[in-house]
């Protein structure tokens, strides 16, 4: 029996009657499971094929917020708070934030609510990239006042250029491999990003800091250029999940039900159906000998065929002749 294979209780049998292949799947239970966490991937990497992009996308990274970090958004929430109930507030949030450090945590270990405080966000970081991106498009935006605040700060008004339809469109989570922080690659396929605004609204949404690879998006890019435009979606999507994998001796760092990957509206599809295959909560020999026809099966058995069966054979050719 192979590593991949599940030997939990609750596996069930996925089969085809057609075909008459019989095999065990696997119990579902990605904490456990080396054969879940397989299956899941392959079937992330077929959604992520799928996915129509403007260009070959660049490859953004987005950390969790440090304790330092943390504790400047705690300094932000106590003097909204304040203004809020009507007190005045004469400091400033980085001069409250040393004060905060007995409340502040590091978001970036993995657990339940810095996932979800992370992902929240995450999703501020997405639309406010998505309203710059529209506001850009409108006539007259470089005359308004928000383009002449963003030329003084960063010297250009135009930082979410992309054509319509462009967005940060896959996110998939990861732990990192020497301390298991919380962090996540983003795909996105704008023309261009300019990476200091985006790091100043990452502070300002509770992200940590973000980081363009560079490196990475170049092997992308040229693994997307060799392969041709009919399976370029599919070349970046198997580059995409190679940050879903993780060693099979390696503890599973995620809390139970966790989402890993997400997307823009509409963006990552679903799985195309395959006509003919059915799971079964039963072993693989019941399966074989209940719905395939089988005649003798072993009972540990983890793959049925009918076309390799050898009784099959000997019923085929019958009983031997009499001398």
């Amino acid at each position: 029996m192979s590593a991949a294979t599940c030997t939990h209780e609750g596996a069930r049998t996925l089969y085809n009657v057609e075909r008459g292949i019989a095999f065990r799947a696997d119990c579902g239970d990605r904490r456990v499971c080396v054969a879940a966490r397989h299956r899941r991937n392959r079937e992330m990497r077929e959604r992520l094929s799928l996915v129509d992009y403007l260009r070959t996308p660049d490859l953004w990274t987005f950390t969790a917020r440090t304790r330092e970090q943390d504790a400047l958004i705690e300094a932000r929430e106590l003097i909204r708070e304040r203004r809020r109930r009507g007190e005045s507030v004469n400091d400033t949030a980085e001069r409250i934030a040393p004060l905060c450090m007995y409340r502040a945590e590091d978001r970036g270990v993995i657990n339940r609510e810095n996932l979800a405080i992370f992902n929240r966000a995450l999703e501020r970081v997405v639309r406010a990239v998505a309203r710059q991106a529209e506001r850009e498009r409108h006539p007259g935006y470089r005359s308004t006042r928000h383009a002449a605040m963003l030329r003084n700060r960063y010297g250009n008004e135009h930082v979410a250029r992309g054509r319509p339809g462009a967005a940060l469109r896959i996110r998939v989570r990861e732990a990192g491999e020497l301390h298991g922080r919380l962090h996540a690659h983003a795909a996105s396929d704008f023309d261009y990003l300019d990476k200091r605004w985006l790091d100043d609204h990452c502070r300002r949404c509770g992200l940590g800091f973000c980081e363009f690879e560079r490196r990475n998006t170049k092997v992308m890019r040229a693994a997307a250029r060799f392969s041709g435009r009919a399976v370029r979606s599919r070349t970046i999507g198997l580059y995409l999940s190679k940050y879903l994998s993780i060693p099979d001796d390696r503890r599973w760092p995620w809390p139970t039900h966790a989402r890993l990957v997400s997307s823009a509206r509409k963006v990552l599809p679903p799985r195309p159906p395959k006509p003919g295959w059915a799971f079964k909560p039963q072993s693989v020999a019941g399966v074989a000998v209940d719905l395939l026809g089988a005649v003798a099966v072993d009972v540990d058995v983890c793959f049925y065929s009918r076309d390799r069966d050898p009784m099959n054979r000997l019923l085929e050719r019958g009983p031997p002749c009499a001398a």
